[in-house]
């Protein structure tokens, strides 16, 4: 069976969830109509992206009880084929569902890259615990290839040397260990700067998490907005209120998602709809469930292509100097 194309944004969704563990061996999972109405799907069109994965084994339907995941035993196995190199592809033991869509819009592009070499890619769980940095030892040792998307809270340490090792999201690269590909932060700032600059606002409110690879976003564009005569300041938390008359700036769209959220519990309108207001990093653009806000968005499956690409000049020559490797976004409003 074809995947069908009208019910891919669904699949994608499910198939997320099921390689992150969130819907789990036995579990049922959200009813037909209920996932149609999530995507705006007609019941018809749901039932033919529910078959789709039914078909794979990877669900199973049960006569007037549901639809649950399939309780066989099956490897988190991509790909593969005689001769292909091991890559382990680490995700987060407890990955939050706010990475979700983000690295698994990056392993479709990682796997339909690695799949023309006949490369095999092993999910695997990283607890997010001391006992992270042993998984990572065992593993280097026993794979050609290592990818490490970032959604561990656990201070990671430099891999053993030689390792082939590829990292996104990263604030560095393990004392040299791993290279790593990044939204460009300065482009990113410069485009902010562009954007409100077009709106004619002349004070901006920053608000960011707390977790350096934001906050470098962040005080990249504080910097070059003070530089062009602007005022700026870094919001402690999400604002309360908005005034139309300044500017506001998320570091990331999930800050700027609950941003919105908030607003919609009190009954008012999104924030975006009534004064200039930014994000950066594209994850609206994958999550049927977020407001349509603008974003600077990173292209996340050109992402994976990169890191395939990468890791191959890695495996091939793991003495060769790791490189940070930078992808400009673009404007989506």
């Amino acid at each position: 069976m074809r995947k069908p194309e009208i019910s891919e944004q669904l699949i994608n969704y499910l198939e997320e969830r099921l390689l992150a563990g969130e819907y789990r061996p036995g579990m049922r999972i959200p009813s037909v109509r209920r996932l149609a109405a999530k995507f705006c799907l007609s019941y018809g069109s749901a039932i033919r992206g529910i078959d789709f994965l039914c078909e794979q084994g990877k669900l199973e339907k049960a006569s007037k009880r549901g639809i649950y995941v399939c309780r066989q035993e099956t490897p988190l196995l991509i790909g593969g084929g005689s001769g292909g190199r091991k890559i382990v592809f680490f995700i987060g033991s407890e990955l939050d569902a706010d990475c979700q869509s983000l690295w698994y819009t990056a392993l479709l592009g990682f796997s339909q890259s690695a799949s023309k070499r006949g490369d095999c890619i092993v999910m695997t769980p990283l607890p997010h615990d001391s006992d992270c940095n042993r998984v990572l030892r065992e593993n280097a040792r026993e794979a050609d290839g290592l990818v490490i998307f970032n959604s561990f809270y656990w201070p990671l340490e430099p891999l053993p040397a030689g390792s082939a090792a590829v990292g996104a999201l990263f604030d560095g690269n393990l004392d040299g260990t791993l290279s790593v590909v990044n939204l460009d932060a300065l482009d990113a700032a410069r485009q902010a700067v562009e954007y409100f600059r077009l709106k004619r606002v002349r004070h901006v409110v920053i608000t960011s998490s707390s977790r350096k690879l934001f906050m470098t976003r962040g005080r990249l564009f504080a910097a070059l907005w003070r530089s062009e005569g602007g005022s700026c300041v870094f919001s402690d938390g999400i604002p309360p209120e908005f005034d139309p008359a300044n500017g506001y700036l998320f570091t990331s769209d999930q800050v700027c998602q609950q941003a919105c959220e908030a607003a919609a519990e009190t009954g008012a309108k999104p924030p975006f709809e009534y004064v200039p207001m930014l994000s950066i990093d594209g994850k609206r653009l994958l999550r049927a469930d977020f407001f349509r806000f603008p974003t600077l968005a990173i292209d996340w499956r050109l992402l994976g292509q990169c890191l395939y690409r990468e890791l191959c000049a890695r495996m091939e020559n793991p003495a060769e100097p790791v490189k940070n490797i930078n992808l400009c976004g673009r404007l989506a409003v």
